[in-house]
């Protein structure tokens, strides 16, 4: 499965893309946080 993420995406969007890509985020973390927890994937 290939993700684009940025910063265009709300939150949510966000949140809802990392629980597919089984990354553990939660709605207390920031849009940054989120973010590079994408990128530790690379």
């Amino acid at each position: 499965m290939i993700c684009v993420v940025d910063d265009k995406l709300t939150k949510k969007e966000l949140i809802e893309i990392a629980s597919l890509a089984s990354l553990d985020v939660d709605e207390k973390q920031t849009k940054a946080e989120i973010i590079s927890a994408f990128e530790s994937l690379v």
